[in-house]
């Protein structure tokens, strides 16, 4: 199949589509992909409710699907998180948390919300149910556990049966449900350096941005210890903050505003002087740099050539697998979903 008219691949991608899912829920769709399946909200018409559906990276054949309840609204999600050694797809509405296992379908979590102000975040070790207050739910080994977490604190995940918390003076706490709240880990930073916030977690290591003198360098903090494992160079201009990172499925490497980084070693370099981040996949990254569309391999080196068509007529990439780009199109009407090939 071909892209619609007027509707064009990326530079470096091919404009004829591998497979499509039509009746995506939303133009620019949340679309996770984690051990070659990847999971997209779609609504088929004249049925008034939305579809999780997970199907095949590579050739887009459906695996399963979960129908929510007419007029279900999901809030959030689907996201795919490791959860003691299965892989979840999680959503969120404004009434429940809802999982399924990846590779089955079978109901994983079910938690209708007690309170009008409640809200779910997710991260990558896991998601968690505020309330309107420090009281927090997450969900560890035994269930969904309440928390009651410092002021002026934000929650990141559960680390096994603890939940992981960090303020903006880089105080981090591990806290234990129904227990008193532990004495915190003063995150140690660069010489000089004031914190600047988190800027992302993995499920190995948390992330926070260091500001020095129009400098910003990020530290990588052991989650098991809490000590250094890397810290990047200080670079000047770099928008390093919660929000503009990108984390590759695999979690081996990022984009962070402009640039790249190595996840396991700190090592950080340049890919475009303008780079608003758009998407990742494990061996590409694609970002907006106001006029067109770009993307950089994992190695942070432009591959996308001089694209030819600005970033208002190109499909919007969203996901990708091995050397596919997963974009979308809504010049039929409702959204699809389409994969597309490299062109070299």
């Amino acid at each position: 199949m071909i892209l619609p008219n007027g509707q064009n691949a990326p530079a470096g991608w091919l404009e004829q589509a591998v497979w499509s899912v039509e009746d995506v829920a939303d133009p620019k769709p949340q679309v996770d992909v984690r051990d070659g399946m990847f999971a997209v909200l779609t609504q088929p018409p004249g049925t008034g409710a939305v579809e999780v559906v997970v199907a095949g990276a590579r050739d887009g054949r459906r695996r399963w699907s979960k129908t929510l309840e007419v007029g279900e609204i999901v809030t959030d999600g689907p996201f795919i998180l490791n959860r003691d050694g299965k892989l979840i797809v999680f959503v969120a509405t404004p009434k429940r948390l809802l999982g399924w296992e990846l590779r089955t379908g079978v109901s994983f979590a079910d938690h209708a919300f007690t309170t009008e102000d409640a809200s779910v975040g997710f991260g990558l070790l896991g998601a968690w149910i505020g309330t309107g207050g420090r009281r927090f739910y997450g969900l560890t080994k035994k269930g969904l556990a309440p928390f009651d977490i410092p002021d002026k604190a934000s929650c990141f995940g559960t680390i096994g049966d603890r939940m992981l918390v960090v303020d903006s003076g880089a105080q981090a706490w591990k806290l234990e449900s129904g227990k008193p709240e532990p004495e915190p880990v003063k995150l140690q930073g660069p010489k000089d350096a004031t914190p600047g916030g988190v800027v992302a977690v993995t499920d190995e290591v948390l992330i926070l941005a260091w500001n020095t003198w129009r400098n910003v360098a990020l530290r990588a903090y052991d989650l098991k210890t809490l000590k250094p494992r890397w810290t990047t160079p200080s670079e000047p201009r770099w928008e390093a903050y919660l929000g503009t990172a990108r984390i590759a499925p695999d979690q081996t490497w990022a984009t962070v505003g402009n640039r790249r980084v190595d996840l396991t070693s700190g090592k950080a370099s340049v890919i475009a002087a303008k780079w608003t981040p758009v998407a990742i996949s494990d061996g590409f990254a694609w970002g907006d740099d106001g006029s067109y569309i770009l993307a950089c391999d994992r190695s942070g080196e432009l591959v996308s050539g001089k694209p030819t068509h600005r970033s208002n007529e190109t499909v919007i990439v969203v996901a990708g697998y091995g050397d596919q780009a997963f974009a979308t199109s809504a010049a039929y009407g409702t959204p699809t979903l389409y994969s597309l090939n490299r062109a070299v």
